[in-house]
């Protein structure tokens, strides 16, 4: 019943690390969706990944939103890539900096990289 078990399990699907040893994306989305509906932030962020991956960018969206307001890092810097995308530069600072100041365990590097590149902010 832990929604972090649930997620990992989706996880070694998508890695195909499981009993058949093949990448299986819609057992892992089920896995996700499970642990989502359990609220765990990571898990929404793993299936926008996954719909990311498939050109569904705005079911995608959704999802990173969800995460990155549950306050995880990869999510937080994926929306700030998104407003970087459409030029609303102030709010993408705001998420990469939102994610740049995770716990360091949970910290998604590509933040700090993003504030750098971006706003010249080491």
């Amino acid at each position: 019943g832990s929604s972090a078990a649930l997620n990992t399990i989706g996880k070694c699907y998508l890695l195909g690390i499981n009993p058949d040893n093949k990448v299986d994306i819609e057992k892992a989305k089920e896995y996700f969706v499970e642990s989502s509906n359990r609220g765990y932030a990571y898990a929404f962020n793993n299936l926008g990944m996954i719909l990311e991956k498939e050109n569904k960018y705005d079911e995608a969206l959704r999802y990173y939103i969800i995460s990155s307001d549950m306050g995880e890092s990869w999510a937080l810097n994926k929306m700030g890539e998104h407003y970087r995308m459409i030029g609303d530069l102030d709010t993408a600072y705001f998420y990469y900096k939102q994610s740049n100041e995770c716990p360091l365990s949970e910290r998604c590097e590509w933040a700090k990289y993003n504030l750098d590149k971006y706003f010249n902010v080491k």
